[in-house]
């Protein structure tokens, strides 16, 4: 259940490369019984129609995210079901640590056999929750290996990463060349302007996979016309002006 719970739910950015499953693996480490139930329906398990109710938004200063997230989603009645099988396995749980002596009299052979007896059906109340979760678990792993195949395709990776389409298409908001030039008005600017030939200095050493090529652009002030993800100004420097730019 703590895997479940931990990695159905993956993002992805360029500020977090290596995804958020540590931080969730970390904060589910710790969660009771209980809490992952009260985690699991709601994230993992929904009911048909239902949204998604993310604990933890991903936030990324870059607009090129990616989520994976798998879900099981169920008519009402197998819901209902469902969570309320989960929540008997919580109850189960609780009364076999907290409980069980108390109500059974292990000092004479009947106490001790009915002592076993619900033993016997705890464990097969139990075999058939851990049995559910396997199944999941097994379900979401074939799922994610599917996934892993087509984010494999360097079309697709060109998309997600870099914003441009398979027919050369841009989708100016995310694509990476964006991402950078922010990145350089980040590092360079003065008074909130960056000149533009600096910006293109500083992504050529910076991050040197994004040209103005690869977005169908011949110069970097090209690129940011077209974003219109930037405002640009021709400021006098020395004499001559000179293009500069601001994020918008």
């Amino acid at each position: 259940m703590k895997g479940i719970v931990a990695s159905h739910c993956l993002s992805v950015s360029a500020s977090s490369p290596n995804g958020s499953l540590e931080a969730q693996v970390a904060a589910t480490s710790g969660k009771t019984l209980g809490q992952l139930v009260g985690r699991m329906f709601g994230t993992y398990v929904l009911r048909d129609g239902d949204d998604y109710l993310d604990p933890q938004p991903a936030k990324s200063d870059h607009g090129n995210s990616f989520t994976f997230r798998v879900t099981r989603s169920l008519p009402p009645e197998s819901y209902e079901a469902t969570q309320r099988r989960f929540s008997e396995l919580v109850e189960l749980r609780n009364l076999l640590v907290h409980h069980f002596l108390e109500q059974h009299d292990l000092w004479t052979v009947h106490g001790c056999d009915e002592a076993v007896a619900a033993l016997v059906a705890a464990y097969e109340q139990i075999d058939l929750g851990a049995n559910e979760l396997r199944d999941w678990a097994e379900e979401m792993e074939k799922t994610r290996q599917s996934s892993a195949a087509l984010l494999s395709d360097p079309v697709v990776l060109e998309l997600i990463v870099n914003g441009v389409g398979p027919d050369g298409t841009v989708h100016w908001p995310t694509a990476g060349v964006v991402y950078a030039l922010r990145r350089a008005c980040r590092n360079l600017a003065v008074d909130g302007w960056t000149r533009v030939d600096k910006a293109a200095s500083w992504i050529t050493e910076h991050e040197p996979a994004q040209t103005p090529k690869k977005y169908g652009c011949t110069r970097w002030r090209q690129v940011i016309h077209e974003a219109r993800q930037f405002e640009i100004r021709y400021l006098p420097e020395r004499g001559h002006p000179g293009a500069w730019y601001r994020e918008l």
